[in-house]
């Protein structure tokens, strides 16, 4: 009976080391997540306030530069998270 008693126990307590590790995980994933969306946001409203047509007609120069800049950004990201770095 004793054995049984510390068996179960033992399970129990694996069980709530699982759930605890568990409850951790989503933890970062949710802060993540927030991290991810507010960067979204950030993104979004800058790309709101750019008038590509207007930039490009009165600084094609400038305009392709920035465009160029970005999509390299966007490459770095994506190699970055591909990748682990």
């Amino acid at each position: 009976m004793e054995v049984a008693i510390q068996s179960k126990d033992a399970v129990i307590d694996e069980i709530q080391k699982n759930l605890n590790k568990q409850i951790e995980l989503t933890r970062d994933l949710q802060s993540g997540l927030q991290r991810i969306e507010l960067e979204n946001t950030r993104i979004k409203d800058q790309i709101d306030e750019i008038n590509i047509l207007e930039n490009s007609i009165t600084d094609t120069i400038q305009t392709e530069k920035t465009i160029n800049e970005e999509i390299d950004f966007v490459f770095d990201a994506i190699t970055n998270s591909t990748t682990g770095k």
